[in-house]
């Protein structure tokens, strides 16, 4: 029996942008990504890996944005 958990990425672009009054989608996810533990989804645990903040470069996360957007 497959246990969810984290909600998944489909739609994730249309979801990120309602997830935080005053905060749009790109924004969300940017700090979705380098502070995995800051908008835990209810339902959820926090059990993103942290660190990427200091492993990836704005670069990398100006990228993973990006793609995230197009789902």
């Amino acid at each position: 029996v497959a246990v969810d958990r984290a909600p998944t990425w489909q739609g994730i672009s249309a979801l990120a942008g309602d997830r935080v009054p005053g905060l749009s989608a790109a924004e969300y996810l940017r700090e979705s990504i380098v502070d995995p533990g800051v908008f835990v989804v209810e339902g959820y645990l926090d059990i993103m890996p942290k660190g990427f903040k200091i492993l990836l470069s704005e670069e990398d996360v100006d990228s993973l944005v990006a793609f995230l957007l197009r789902m």
